[in-house]
């Protein structure tokens, strides 16, 4: 899981769990790549106003002003294409 912010590689591990489960949930439906953990890259494009990157010394995590809003967005995106291919599969299985 990548994850960046701004061209800053940052840490998320609240949106790194939220597409884990999507990922085991995707799987446990349609019993493909099982063993396998899903390679995530992001890149997010934020105000720079938005953007506190003073949440650690390491300046690795980062606290957004709409993080909740941001972080729900992308999972519903990543649950869209997970449901398309859910689909395909069902169409060609």
């Amino acid at each position: 899981f990548v994850l960046f912010c701004n061209h800053r590689w940052v840490e998320s591990n609240e949106l790194k769990r939220a597409v884990d489960s999507l990922y085991r949930e995707y799987n446990s439906i349609n019993k493909t790549y099982n063993n396998n953990k899903p390679l995530v890259y992001l890149s997010l494009e934020v105000p720079p106003n938005e953007v506190d990157v003073n949440v650690h010394p390491s300046k690795k995590q980062v606290a957004l002003l709409h993080q909740d809003k941001i972080y729900q967005s992308i999972v519903d995106h990543i649950r869209s294409v997970f449901q398309k291919l859910a689909r395909s599969f069902q169409a060609d299985g």
